[in-house]
């Protein structure tokens, strides 16, 4: 993972090249963030108030990443601020006065098609950000260019 930091520019960059790994089929990056400074997050679907982590109780946990409400009223979910792909134009979390959001410079790295969902915010209080696609290594990719014909 390397970054790009830029004084004077608000923002930082990233970008991940696959120098010593074999081909990936998938590769997140995970930051979990302090929910007193980042307590909302949003998609372009929802903007709220992210649940406090003492909703979170062990023995509310149903399956997987999903726990019943303390007060039994629904579910918890790491889905619940997922979207569409198609629609995103940035997604973060925040709180007054700051933010950390993921502005996509375009989606060619996504795999899957028009209706392909993703996580943006999951669970406490993290950001996902996921290259889906064929990362080949680097070091021992063919990097030619292809040739593709069509007959008609």
């Amino acid at each position: 993972m390397h970054w790009v930091i830029v004084a004077g520019l608000a923002g930082a960059y990233q970008y991940f090249e696959n120098i010593n790994l074999p081909t990936l089929g998938e590769f997140r990056t995970l930051w979990r963030l302090d929910n007193t400074t980042f307590p909302r997050g949003k998609t372009d679907l929802r903007d709220e108030l992210l649940p406090p982590l003492s909703d979170f109780l062990p023995e509310n946990k149903v399956q997987d990443e999903t726990w019943l409400q303390p007060d039994g009223t629904g579910y918890i979910t790491k889905y619940d601020l997922s979207s569409w792909i198609r629609t995103q134009t940035y997604y973060g979390v925040y709180g007054k006065g700051f933010g950390s959001w993921y502005i996509n410079a375009g989606k060619d790295y996504y795999n899957g098609n028009h209706l392909k969902q993703e996580l943006m915010v999951s669970l406490f209080f993290v950001v996902s950000r996921v290259y889906t696609s064929n990362i080949p290594n680097r070091s021992t990719a063919n990097l030619r260019p292809v040739m593709q014909s069509s007959s008609t």
